[in-house]
């Protein structure tokens, strides 16, 4: 495994090369070998998603300039295939797949939903870009083109919840970017998309689920957990920007 890239989809988004260290762990050789990749490639941001119990990295990090933007938490579960298992809906929701026609409606749920995440705590990111990454993400999604697909709840045919979807293998998935629109929020809706979402993948074959999600967001770890995930591990997101002298 290569201890750092350029992140394609990021660079292209954002207008600027961006770059993630792979390893979750972190040593001085690492680090020397990190930063000479940086300016060689004349990366911009530097993103360490980094072993919240690994000390030496945390120490590494915080010495080398790198800036604490996130703790990202992440859960899973296992699923076990069972037709018998219903929820009840009220008779005005419909759960399905998101079709291109959703789109629009998609890209307005999303575009307030992650107001906790590492992107708008780093003030580095102007907020309209950051807005345009979770959209342009949902829209890719539904076309297949980033997470495999997107599951809809509906309340009378007008989309009010999104749920994106990777498929690792095919006994293994991850949820990507999950919401209700906040107009709808407080009614247990987030409860059934996340039931129906599940329930699908169960029934798809699907043995493990996981997610990940911000520390700071209670309301999701709340969700999730109601719903049967357990938490599998911590992480903390550095980001490194070079900027002028930082360059050299």
């Amino acid at each position: 495994m290569k201890i750092v890239e350029l992140l394609e989809w990021d660079s292209n988004y954002f207008g600027f090369p961006v770059a993630q260290i792979q390893s979750r762990t972190l040593s001085q050789n690492h680090l020397d070998e990190v930063l000479h990749f940086c300016k060689k490639y004349d990366v911009r941001l530097l993103q360490f998603k980094c072993d919240a119990h690994h000390r030496e990295s945390i120490i590494l990090a915080e010495q080398g300039k790198f800036h604490f933007v996130d703790v990202r938490l992440t859960l899973s579960q296992k699923l076990f295939k069972s037709n018998e298992f219903t929820i009840n809906m009220p008779p005005d929701l419909i759960f399905r797949k998101g079709e291109i026609s959703d789109i629009p409606a998609l890209k307005s749920i999303v575009t307030d939903l992650y107001t906790q995440s590492r992107y708008y705590f780093d003030t580095n990111f102007p907020r309209n870009d950051v807005h345009g990454f979770y959209q342009n993400w949902i829209e890719k999604s539904v076309h297949g083109n980033f997470d495999d697909l997107v599951y809809v709840l509906c309340q009378n045919d007008i989309p009010i919840g999104c749920c994106s979807v990777l498929y690792k293998t095919n006994e293994i998935a991850s949820i990507g970017l999950f919401g209700i629109d906040p107009s709808f929020g407080g009614k247990g809706f987030g409860k059934i998309l996340i039931d129906k979402v599940l329930l699908s993948l169960s029934n798809e074959g699907i043995k493990t689920v996981s997610v990940a999600t911000q520390g700071r967001n209670y309301i999701a770890q709340k969700l999730y957990q109601s719903a049967g995930f357990c938490n599998e591990k911590m992480e903390i997101y550095y980001h490194k920007w070079f900027l002028g002298s930082d360059k050299d």
